[in-house]
């Protein structure tokens, strides 16, 4: 039976292994000095705004956006339980946490309730306004 592509590619790898060991481990050392040398160079983003060019219309205008009015992204801590009593000294805990933190203090918005969530979905959808009930 004939050997696929695969099987060729990976049986003379093997053989290449047994036959020449050296040069084999010559080629993986130069490989591991040559990723120990590119490894610095990497950058690791975790930013979601980093996956879409700049040049991008819609990325430039959000960027535009940023430069004028800042960066609206916020972090967002959702606590729920069993017993409303127990989440709500949580959120104490929560707030008293965050608002310790120089830079935090006076900005932590807390209890979130429906009127407010409505406020800012009209805020990014206005068009709901005008749809008919």
């Amino acid at each position: 039976m004939p050997e696929s592509l695969p099987q060729r590619i990976f049986s003379r790898i093997a053989t290449l292994s047994l036959s020449r060991p050296r040069l084999v481990l010559t080629v993986a050392g130069l490989l591991v000095v040559a990723s120990a040398v590119t490894l610095p160079q990497l950058r690791v983003s975790t930013s979601r705004y980093g996956l879409v060019s700049d040049d991008n219309p819609d990325q430039a205008r959000m960027l535009r956006f940023f430069e004028r009015f800042g960066n609206p992204d916020a972090p967002v801590v959702v606590v729920s339980g069993e017993r409303p009593e127990d989440s709500r000294a949580v959120v104490d805990r929560l707030i008293a946490g965050f608002e310790a933190v120089p830079e935090l203090r006076g900005r932590v918005l807390a209890r979130v309730g429906p009127s407010e969530v409505a406020e800012v979905l009209l805020l990014q959808r206005p068009e709901i306004l005008s749809r008919d009930r």
